[in-house]
């Protein structure tokens, strides 16, 4: 026996040094969500919470029920979806699983006890044998290294998901306020169109339209109606998306409000210098693309010596009983994998192509930084120079031209159905406006993202309803 536990020491002895040299990788999934919060701190001061306990669910449940009291602004939007939403609780919880496996993979495997009891005769043979995988020990400060390399990039991408998410509601807040604003101006339409169109059929009856001058008032009501229909339903998507991103239940979706517009433009957009200060070599992309890189050369390195053989040490002890003697014995056995029929070509070939792949991922990241960057706050630019221009002159510009069209009117130098067609342009342009606004907030959240390193596009598209001058004629 005394062979055996000096065996058993040595082995010990090997486990215990290469565990303590290389340091444990953990995971406390609260630290890691408190070090997110911290790295987001300017993007969003909402609190993550991975809702585990009843505790839990009762503090989420009581920021949520004080945030639906009043209208719904843009951070108490972000803070109900961070609380309540399950789709975004997966998220945090799939991360914690991926990033406990990769801790997982940096611990030595647990030793392997066999007992084995065979009776040939009036012959008993009892056998004991203690394995250990001699790789696994040897290799575990590289493991352990690997781990946390793991862990890191766990880490980042438990921010990128965060942020991403957060990028989300912004948008899906942005469009549903900017389609309950656009159905309010359609149905203002709509109610025009359909008072012309009831006059046009009057005054047909009593000879004083034509039927064409008719046919074109009903051609507008039609359309009225038509883009009250499509409207109706955009307010309806724009607002069940919402809901489902801030994932509310049936009593929430009923004391869901909304503020009744968007809010005003700011008075001065970023400057490139303040872009500049913000985006930095801190990005979430690079450190993405970085944390992947050191993890796939080191799991290169430390799969390199497995894809060609595994080796196992085995402690052995042995006790014979037959006719009333015992007999007793040590030793150890050692398992190599032969690689005869695979020698791991293409598994290094694997990892060969990997660490390449990762390295390429990193360039590729860092040229297309400064290019996303670029684009994003073009797009942010573009748009709020368009709201801008709405807002300060072709608002403006085209209330005077309706405050002109009264007095013309009331002057009796236009007809009743020149006034509504013009009312009708008056809110086509409002409806512009409305667009414009939207685009710009939409923007500003993409370009908020892609600061952090979370490239995200918005579009810019043309924004504009000119009616047609010769509506009333």
């Amino acid at each position: 026996m005394g062979v055996l536990s000096q065996k058993l020491k040595v082995l010990s002895v090997i486990s215990l040094s290469a565990f303590v040299l290389s340091g444990c990788a953990t995971l406390d999934i609260d630290e890691a969500l408190g070090r997110s919060t911290t790295s987001l701190e300017g993007f969003t001061d909402a609190e993550l919470i991975l809702k585990r306990t009843r505790t839990d669910n009762e503090h989420a449940n009581a920021i949520v029920d004080e945030l639906l009291k009043a209208p719904l602004t843009q951070a108490g939007a972000i803070q109900v979806a961070l609380a309540n939403s399950p789709s975004f609780q997966a998220k945090l919880a799939s991360n914690w699983a991926s990033a406990a496996q990769s801790a997982q993979s940096g611990r030595i495997a647990n030793p392997m006890l066999a007992l084995e009891r065979m009776e040939i005769g009036s012959e008993t043979e009892l056998t004991a044998l203690l394995g250990f995988g001699l790789l696994d020990v040897f290799t575990l400060p590289a493991r352990q290294r690997r781990a946390k390399s793991e862990l890191a990039r766990a880490q980042v991408t438990l921010t990128a998901d965060v942020v991403s998410h957060i990028t989300d509601v912004r948008q899906a807040w942005v469009k549903a306020i900017a389609s309950e604003q656009r159905l309010d101006y359609a149905q203002q339409v709509f109610e025009s169109a359909e008072a012309s169109a009831e006059l046009a059929k009057r005054m047909q009856a009593v000879g004083n339209f034509s039927r064409l001058d008719r046919a074109r008032q009903q051609s507008f009501y039609t359309d009225a109606a038509t883009a009250l229909t499509t409207t109706t339903h955009d307010v309806l998507s724009a607002r069940e998306s919402l809901i489902r991103i801030l994932g509310l239940s049936a009593e929430q979706i009923e004391q869901l409000q909304l503020p009744e517009r968007l809010p005003e433009l700011p008075e001065e957009p970023r400057t490139t210098a303040e872009v500049g200060r913000v985006a930095t070599a801190d990005r979430l992309d690079i450190q993405l693309a970085e944390a992947s890189l050191k993890s796939a050369v080191r799991a290169q390195g430390l799969n390199t010596a497995f894809s060609y053989t595994d080796i196992e040490l085995g402690i052995l002890r042995q006790r014979i009983d037959e006719d009333g003697e015992r007999t007793t014995g040590d030793g150890y056995e050692i398992e190599i994998g032969l690689p005869v029929f695979d020698w791991g070509g293409m598994k290094r070939a694997a990892m060969n192509a990997q660490s390449l792949a990762a390295a390429n991922t990193l360039e590729a990241t860092l040229r297309d930084a400064a290019s996303t960057l670029r684009e994003s706050y073009s797009a942010y630019r573009t748009a709020f120079d368009v709201a801008r221009f709405y807002e300060s002159e072709i608002l403006p510009l085209q209330e005077m031209i309706a405050e002109e069209n009264v007095l013309r009117y009331n002057g009796m130098l236009i007809g009743v159905f020149e006034l509504l067609a013009d009312a009708r342009r008056q809110v086509g342009i409002v409806q512009s406006a409305i667009d414009a606004n939207e685009q710009f907030w939409m923007s500003d959240a993409a370009l908020s993202a892609t600061l952090i390193g979370n490239p995200t596009m918005a579009s810019v598209g043309a924004v504009g309803a000119v009616a047609d001058a010769d509506l009333g004629h």
